[in-house]
């Protein structure tokens, strides 16, 4: 178990005894990745207000929270569900997030790097538009799975289906997006 997520079991149970204060180190130990998973599900506008909720929503279940599992993926669960329930009312295209810069080539040629920063901002471009036409809950998702990387049995877990019924999600998701993109889908779930 990491540092982080032994701190985590420590603060939720300090809560749980009426240490209540004690909450406020795990809103600060996990508000930048919420709200950047949040930004990234809705777009920056709505992102604080539905990351200042997800925080509400984890401290008034705490109590049912499973510490069998991590705390880090509770949250971005609570955040994921209301990031779709806000995409369902609003019906917006969530921003796309932002893929990592490419790393520089050794021989530090400007001209491909440009071309590999231009290659990049197409595939997101691309993979924006085709997540733009799925469900705000598959959207949710792949956010989870892909870019967060939660694993398939914290996620089935926490969307309460067995990992079989996730798999064949994450499956029918991936085969939607290459679909959309034009490739062959993959075979890893």
């Amino acid at each position: 178990m990491t540092q982080s997520a032994d701190e985590d079991q420590r603060d939720v149970a300090r809560v749980l005894a009426g240490e209540t204060d004690a909450f406020a180190a795990l809103v600060e130990r996990h508000q930048g990745r919420i709200r950047n998973h949040l930004a990234r599900c809705v777009g920056p506008d709505d992102a604080d207000d539905l990351a200042q909720d997800t925080f509400v929503r984890a401290f008034q279940a705490l109590d049912r929270f499973d510490q069998t599992y991590p705390f880090r993926g509770w949250l971005l669960v609570i955040a994921s569900r209301l990031a779709a329930n806000h995409g369902a009312r609003r019906r917006e295209r969530p921003s796309g997030g932002s893929m990592p810069e490419p790393a520089p080539r050794r021989d530090d040629d400007p001209a491909a790097a440009f071309a590999d920063r231009d290659a990049r901002d197409e595939l997101v471009r691309r993979l924006d538009a085709a997540l733009a036409t799925l469900p705000p809950d598959a959207r949710a998702l792949y956010e989870l799975r892909f870019r967060q990387e939660c694993p398939v049995n914290e996620l089935a877990h926490h969307f309460q289906i067995s990992e079989g019924a996730l798999k064949v999600r994450v499956h029918r998701l991936r085969q939607a997006l290459a679909e959309h993109l034009g490739i062959d889908s993959p075979q890893e779930a």
